[in-house]
């Protein structure tokens, strides 16, 4: 929903205390660095897209809603991560580009 110029997204907080909150506050949610297992490409959805965004979003490379969806948008962000970290920019998250962001998320 849009309201006041940000977008909200209706969440469920471990705490019990449902509500709102600004896309702008989920950007800030600290993401594992567990999350990435799985190849994602253009057509994937789900959580870890979700993460990916949330640390794209982070690194300034990703600039629209963050939807976990994995379309254009995502894989123009995953090339400009891939090519400023010297990574083969082909705009998948494979082996390679997991294992960079995971080391960036301490793991």
């Amino acid at each position: 929903t849009s309201n006041g110029g940000f977008i909200w997204w209706k969440v469920n907080f471990d705490t019990g205390c449902d509500g709102y909150v600004a896309q702008t506050y989920l950007s800030l949610v600290t993401v594992a660095a567990e999350s990435f297992t799985k190849t994602l490409a253009v057509g994937s959805s789900g959580e870890e897209v979700l993460n990916l965004q949330i640390v794209l979003s982070n690194l300034g490379l990703f600039k629209t809603n963050i939807t976990g969806y994995f379309g254009k948008v995502t894989k123009a962000a995953v090339l400009e991560f891939q090519a400023q970290n010297n990574l083969a920019a082909v705009g998948v998250v494979g082996p390679q580009t997991r294992r960079l962001l995971s080391q960036m998320l301490g793991e």
